[in-house]
């Protein structure tokens, strides 16, 4: 790909390293976006209670190390500054 937007999921602990790989590949780092999951059955009981702090509704999903209840989204962008053309992702 010579041009365009990359997005990529990536577990926190390895998007430092995933970005100084693509950025050696000629990317440059956007935006990211988180997404949080919440396990189904918690969830509904906190919505039932209005409660504004979703923290015992967390999905925690079992790895080797640490639980997890979010992944991030990388937005990256290569261009060629010789096109003209500025190709951009705004929000």
């Amino acid at each position: 790909m010579r041009e365009g937007i990359l997005f990529i999921w990536v577990e926190k602990e390895l998007m430092y390293e995933i970005i100084v790989f693509f950025e050696k590949q000629g990317f440059s780092y956007v935006e990211n976006a988180c997404h949080v999951m919440l396990d189904r059955t918690q969830r509904d009981s906190t919505i039932k209670m209005h409660n504004t702090d979703a923290t015992p509704a967390l999905a925690r999903l079992d790895y080797n190390f640490l639980a997890k209840s979010h992944r991030t989204l990388l937005m990256m962008r290569r261009t060629k500054k010789e096109s003209g053309n500025s190709l951009e992702l705004r929000h």
